[in-house]
């Protein structure tokens, strides 16, 4: 399903997670394209203009954020 395709598998998974009495997160943890951000070895792609790179710094440390809130809440 190209760009969407995962997050249309956590819209469909979603019903099941509650049936199950699972937790599910409100929140968005989601990154687009991140296959386009990273090379293998961990770093920003070269090409990746400063102000990308600290658009996906402050999305990460915000995703960290939160599921640190949650971990806190669910102890």
């Amino acid at each position: 399903m190209g760009k969407v395709g995962g997050l249309l598998g956590m819209m469909a998974l979603l019903p099941v997670f509650q049936v199950l009495n699972m937790i599910t997160l409100n929140h968005n943890l989601q990154l687009a394209n991140i296959q386009k951000v990273f090379a293998e070895d961990g770093n920003f792609i070269p090409e990746l203009a400063e102000s990308e790179q600290v658009y996906y710094r402050n999305r990460i440390a915000q995703i960290i954020k939160n599921i640190s809130h949650y971990s806190e809440l669910l102890k």
